[in-house]
């Protein structure tokens, strides 16, 4: 198996960032945003993780209206669920899109599901695409979405106050102890495509197979419950039979299986599952970004004849250009590449 460097990782993970990040300007272009003469620069004071999300709703204040924990544990096997916040939007400005890179121990955890549809999705007129990760095991997972709506609450799409950007599972591995959960190339835009910026990011730890060191809720390991002694058994005394003597048949050929085939060159579909959908943009995503052997079964950047597999809108490069192309496809129908 081949390692690959932390410190390559880690700036795979920023790439992907800077990546998602030109993306959602990209995408606020062409939906129409547009810098404001005098912009508005209200910023996000707090953005975080809470490792216990009981009580926890989309529009939730969390650290007011609940408790923020930042250590839970999880066993092997078992899940956890928590909640990426925000404290705050200001009301002249809307959330329409939100990107970080979630960065955990993969010994110890992995991702197994993450769920948008949360504060982002809440307004009226509210059409929310996600384009990060969903799962993830191998210590980095970019969480990414964008609101395709127009405007800002109440009549408009974009969510204004505190509320929950992502509620994350996470499933414990056989690695044991305390891993940080910590969040880099963290960035909102607002209803005008202006970035957001964010005072304060507040990380957290999982403790894996351990209790958490200096507090946070601890989950009990379950009690395994014992089984009763066994008592004196009788044995029956078998019966004889007689041995059993098959009829003679014809002999059955097998059916052959067929193998399936990959769809022959669906627009978009990088992942070759007969469908194009976010998992095949986060595919794409992940190689403009330099994430390694993140290629599908295209081989995204591999030419064939005059053609270079993943470059959707003919360019002669993959690029983030194509990443929007793809998002189009899937957000509003418009196959606007050229090729697959």
């Amino acid at each position: 198996m081949i390692r690959i460097p932390p410190r390559r990782v880690a700036q795979a993970g920023i790439n992907l960032a800077i990546v998602a990040l030109g993306l959602i300007a990209l995408v606020l272009f062409v939906r129409g945003g547009q810098h404001a003469t005098a912009a508005p620069t209200s910023p996000i004071t707090n953005l975080g993780i809470d490792m216990n999300t009981s009580g926890n709703t989309a529009r939730t204040q969390v650290g007011v209206a609940t408790t923020r924990d930042t250590c839970n544990r999880v066993n092997n096997g078992q899940t956890l669920a928590i909640d990426i916040f925000e404290d705050q939007v200001a009301s002249d400005r809307g959330l329409s899109g939100f990107q970080f890179v979630l960065n955990y121990d993969a010994s110890k955890v992995h991702v197994t599901a993450v769920d948008y549809n949360q504060l982002l999705a809440q307004a009226s007129g509210s059409t929310v695409i996600p384009f990060g990760d969903t799962t993830s095991s191998d210590g980095t997972a970019g969480l990414s979405a964008l609101d395709f709506g127009k405007g800002i609450e109440p009549s408009g799409a974009s969510e204004v106050g505190p509320g929950v950007l992502a509620r994350v599972t996470l499933q414990g591995q056989a690695g044991t102890g305390v891993s940080n959960l910590t969040l880099t190339g963290v960035t909102a835009t607002d209803d005008a495509g202006n970035i957001i910026s964010v005072t304060n990011v507040l990380n957290a730890q999982v403790a894996a197979n351990a209790n958490c060191s200096g507090g946070g809720t601890a989950t009990p390991t379950p009690t395994q419950v014992a089984s009763p002694p066994p008592g004196p058994t009788n044995t029956p005394t078998p019966t004889p039979t007689e041995a059993f003597q098959p009829t003679p048949t014809g002999t059955m050929t097998p059916t052959p299986t067929l193998t399936p085939t990959a769809p022959a060159n669906l627009l978009g579909d990088m992942d070759c599952n007969g469908q194009v959908n976010t998992g095949d943009l986060s595919l794409l995503l992940k190689y403009v970004g330099g994430v390694p052997a993140a290629t599908g079964c295209r081989n995204i950047g591999s030419v064939s004849g005059n053609a270079i597999k993943g470059d959707l809108n003919c360019d002669h490069r993959v690029d983030p250009r194509d990443a929007l192309s793809l998002l189009l496809t899937i957000a509003v129908d418009d196959a606007s590449g050229c090729s697959s």
